[in-house]
């Protein structure tokens, strides 16, 4: 299991609240366990020090290509659902 703790960033959590200049966001096994103001960091973590970065928790890639896996007979069904929506 991995504790990280990144330390002194600014904090930006997309909740419409106002930056935290100074945080800290500590990551425990993968998951968020604290994203906030500074405090003293926990023992067990391995700290990171992101001092003039700016940190943004949570967000989830989204991102993909639809046509990007396709197999060889996923293929047909792309030229046939186009075929079809032509007729």
């Amino acid at each position: 299991m991995s504790k990280i703790a990144f330390v002194g960033g600014k904090l930006v959590d997309g909740t419409g609240a106002a930056p935290v200049e100074d945080s800290l966001v500590l990551v425990d096994d993968k998951k968020i366990a604290y994203a906030g103001p500074r405090t003293e960091v926990p023992e067990g973590y391995e700290v990171r020090d992101i001092q003039g970065r700016t940190i943004m928790p949570g967000l989830i890639d989204t991102h993909l290509h639809f046509s990007g896996n396709l197999t060889d007979n996923d293929n047909d069904w792309v030229i046939e659902s186009v075929a079809q929506k032509q007729a």
